[in-house]
């Protein structure tokens, strides 16, 4: 979620405050969304989750916010490493 950010720029509680256009991850203003952001370890892997009300309004947008999905390009960006993970893990147990 870091990074420079295409959205409009505009003063909110006395800071400038440059926000995220749609389709980019959103722009970083007090952290909570970051802090929410839970793993949970299960028996087979881990389920990650974030505890803030507007993550999906984010990830998904709504019908007056286009999207500004963080999980899923995570997921797909970490995806072959941990495929490749998984192969290795996999040819040390056969």
């Amino acid at each position: 979620m870091t990074g420079g950010r295409s959205g409009r720029v505009y003063i909110r509680a006395g800071r400038i405050h440059h926000a995220s256009a749609p389709g980019e991850p959103p722009a970083i203003d007090t952290g909570n969304l970051i802090n929410s952001i839970q793993v949970e370890p299960t028996r087979t892997g881990a389920v990650v989750y974030s505890t803030s009300e507007y993550a999906p309004h984010l990830e998904f947008g709504t019908v007056k916010m286009g999207a500004r999905p963080f999980f899923q390009p995570a997921v797909e960006r970490e995806a072959p490493q941990f495929e490749r993970d998984l192969a290795n893990l996999e040819s040390q147990i056969s």
